[in-house]
Parts: structure tokens; C-alpha cells; sequence
């Protein structure tokens, strides 16, 4: 539980901490560094000169892959993400999911900064772009010798297509705790509601 609070913690103390820089963009408004960050990743992919549009942006987006690494070699994950943004203020994300594979098998539960957007490609599409915390339970017969696992990634998906990465680490019950590491590949479906 302490990770979790720890997770919670973090997450909303970043919207804060982000909007604390300033500057000028383009359409003579203040750029706070939430709005820098954006742009960089090209979370924004209107014309900058363009009006906000108001309002708080809602998406969803639920996902099935693979992924690579330690604990568990390669296993099926699960998840859904929902987003809330309000641009030049904050864009986060949570959600949950599962992932297993013979042994190893575990509840994941998803705090971020970032969530779905749109994409500027050969056609009009949106995808998902995010940095991460994470929290494992690990459930079932692995949960007599693991208990849990934190970590942090950053996942990013353009069409139906994502890509996540993550570093962390694991603690068995003995608790010992081994490093956590994560390449994971999935299909997407990036929905913006109310947009």
C-alpha cells in the first residue's frame, strides 16, 4: 500500500510542479512547461495560433500485447487507460489491467502523466503518449513467493499500434527484491470522448 500512496503522491504533486515554468508561445499567451511538453511531443497537433477550444479532453484506451523481460521471460497483458486533459493545465492518465504467463501472474494498476491524443500522420488518427508509475500485486500461485513490484516507463502509440518500457523492481516475500525490467508491445484502440 505504501507504493500505491507513494504513486498517488507523486502524480498529483507533477501537475503543479510542471505549470511552475513559464514563457511565450506563439499565440502571445503565457507557456507554462506543461504546455512546452506537450508541444515537444506533439501532443498538440493543431496549428499553435489556433484557439484552445476549452474545456477538459476525456479518452479512453484499452489495450491487449505482449511483453519481454524479468519477472516472467514473455506474457499476455491486458489493460485500460482513461485520460483526462485540459490543455496549458494538466493531462493524466490512469488504469488497470492484468498480465500472466504460466507462474507469474498479477493485478497492474497505472498512474501517469500524458493519455490520448491526436496524431499528425498520413491520415487522421489518435494514439496515446504517457509517463508512468506503476504497481504489481502479483496474485495466484506466484503469490506465495512475490509479493509486489513498483516500477516507472513510459509507454507511446500512434493508429493501433503501442510500444511501453519500464524499470523497477520486484519484492518476494522473503523481502528480497529483484530488478524489474519490461519491453512490451500491444494493440491499441485510442478514443477521444467529448473532443
Amino acid at each position: 500500500m505504501a507504493a500505491v500512496s507513494l504513486a498517488v503522491l507523486v502524480t498529483l504533486l507533477l501537475p503543479a510542479w510542471a505549470a511552475a515554468g513559464t514563457g511565450v508561445a506563439g499565440d502571445r499567451q503565457p507557456q507554462t512547461a506543461v504546455d512546452r511538453w506537450h508541444r515537444l511531443r506533439h501532443y498538440y497537433s493543431m496549428d499553435p495560433n489556433q484557439p484552445d477550444g476549452g474545456g477538459v479532453h476525456i479518452g479512453l484506451c484499452p489495450g491487449i500485447g505482449l511483453r519481454v523481460g524479468n519477472p516472467g521471460t514473455v506474457f499476455g497483458v491486458a489493460d485500460i487507460y482513461i485520460s483526462v486533459s485540459r490543455r496549458r493545465s494538466f493531462s493524466l492518465f490512469a488504469g488497470a489491467g492484468v498480465e500472466g504467463a504460466n507462474r507469474v501472474r498479477s493485478a497492474v494498476f497505472t498512474l501517469g502523466w500524458g493519455g490520448v491524443r491526436r496524431i499528425h500522420v498520413a491520415r487522421r488518427q489518435t494514439g496515446f503518449f504517457g509517463a508512468f508509475l506503476r504497481y504489481r500485486d502479483f496474485v495466484g500461485r506466484t503469490g506465495t513467493t512475490r509479493r509486489d513490484a513498483v516500477s516507472v516507463g513510459t509507454e507511446v502509440g500512434a493508429g493501433h499500434m503501442g510500444f511501453t518500457f519500464e524499470l523497477g523492481a520486484s519484492r518476494r516475500e522473503n523481502g528480497d527484491w529483484n530488478a524489474l525490467v519490461y519491453v512490451g508491445f500491444k494493440v491499441i484502440w485510442a478514443v477521444p470522448l467529448g473532443w
